[in-house]
């Protein structure tokens, strides 16, 4: 697993005290915090997770599935609108779900977890949301490519 790097230390000390104590378990820096708590680890050296404080003290993971701004128009919507059937069944046994970044033109694959969750439970759920991005990594490639 890899982090992306941030400029200062102070960002550990705001990050989700899940969050922090799985850096220490697994050995990553201060410096690869964000000044706002946030994190990103690369697990298995292809899926990109970002894990930052949320409101009311829980915590948000997410990762980006698609540039929408990279499909032609007329596609974006047809793309959607085969990716939203997979979602639905994906909802019953998987926490993550996809949402919409219209600002930034994005699909993202995102996951709130409680405010009390502690070191093992972030494991666990990370796991199953990297599974579930694994999924919707490949669903996302073969949507796009079929939809004309």
């Amino acid at each position: 697993m890899n982090t992306t790097r941030g400029a200062t230390t102070g960002g550990l000390n705001a990050a989700h005290p899940a969050v922090r104590a799985y850096a220490q378990r697994n050995g990553i820096e201060a410096t690869a915090f964000r000044e706002d708590g946030r994190i990103t680890l690369t697990i298995d050296d292809r899926y990109r997770v970002q894990l930052r404080p949320a409101a009311d003290g829980r915590l948000a993971l997410s990762s980006l599935l698609l540039d929408l701004g990279q499909l032609a128009a007329p596609r974006v919507d047809a793309t959607l609108q085969r990716l939203a059937v997979w979602a639905a069944g994906m909802l019953r046994d998987h926490a993550s779900a996809l949402a919409l970044d219209e600002a930034a033109q994005a699909l993202l694959l995102q996951q709130e977890l409680a405010a009390g969750t502690d070191v093992a439970a972030l494991e666990s759920e990370l796991a199953d949301f990297v599974n579930a991005l694994a999924f919707w990594v490949r669903t996302c490639a073969r949507e796009t490519a079929s939809v004309a």
